[in-house]
């Protein structure tokens, strides 16, 4: 047998439908034993993936509580990949149905988007460096119709989030073990950036126009298609200055 069809029959006797059949087929009755250990390992290994991922959401839910989820979370979203740095996207999905249906939850709304503010750090920690690009430099030599259809592009560990809750003033609270969250200007809604600078995450709260024009260069907008929205282009500046706008290529190449 190929060991691509070993390792599929092993990832479905580990999985919650506990379908060990093929694998059992494979292996003396020794082996076979050993496989409640497996499957106890392999719980206890996505539990810890999630509690590293989620480490501020694990210390507001509790140790018990966090555990509880994680479980849930193992049925419904079984893993998939062989990279645990990968198994939690869904995470704050869970958080947002369980908060809406649990009284339990209550005072706690906040606490899916700040799983999806945690989730955007550990994608930031683990991404790429460089980006394949064209340097912002480049830009002087283009005729004015190349620059209009020119598209601009973020550095790989940088990602946008939104919310109504201060999030970046809970995140630095755990950051510092502050005993109280002290809100900077509070806004109705706020506008964050994540990246990495220079090995660890950080998280900056961002202006409305700034935040705009990211997501338009997230979205792979032209920068004709960014000027005629009727943005603040000087915005652009802004996030250009701060490095996270690394290069650009032209459209259709």
């Amino acid at each position: 047998m190929r060991l691509a069809e070993w390792q599929e029959a092993f990832v479905c006797a580990l999985s919650k439908s506990r379908a060990d059949e093929a694998l059992l087929s494979l292996v003396n009755s020794r082996e076979a034993e050993r496989l409640s250990v497996y499957r106890n390992n392999s719980k206890q290994a996505l539990a810890a993936a999630l509690g590293i991922s989620f480490p501020i959401c694990k210390q507001v839910l509790g140790e018990v509580c966090f555990e509880q989820l994680a479980q849930r979370y193992q049925v419904l979203q079984p893993l998939k990949l062989s990279n645990l740095n990968l198994y939690g996207e869904h995470f704050p999905e869970l958080l947002t149905d369980t908060i809406a249906r649990r009284l339990e939850f209550e005072g706690l709304e906040y606490l899916a988007d700040l799983a999806k503010l945690e989730w955007l750090i550990q994608l930031s920690y683990y991404a790429a460096d460089k980006l394949a690009c064209q340097p912002l430099s480049d830009i002087s030599s283009l005729t004015e119709l190349q620059q209009a259809s020119l598209i601009m592009l973020l550095r790989p560990d940088v990602h946008l989030l939104s919310s109504p809750f201060p999030l970046y003033e809970i995140w630095l609270k755990y950051q510092q073990e502050q005993d109280e969250i002290k809100i900077r200007s509070p806004q109705k809604h706020y506008f964050f950036a994540i990246y990495r600078e220079p090995f660890k995450p950080k998280v900056q709260r961002i202006s409305s126009e700034l935040y705009r024009v990211l997501g338009d260069i997230q979205q792979s907008r032209t920068l004709g298609q960014i000027n005629e929205s009727g943005v603040d282009m000087s915005a652009l500046n802004s996030g250009i200055t701060q490095g996270w706008v690394c290069g650009f290529h032209l459209e259709g190449a």
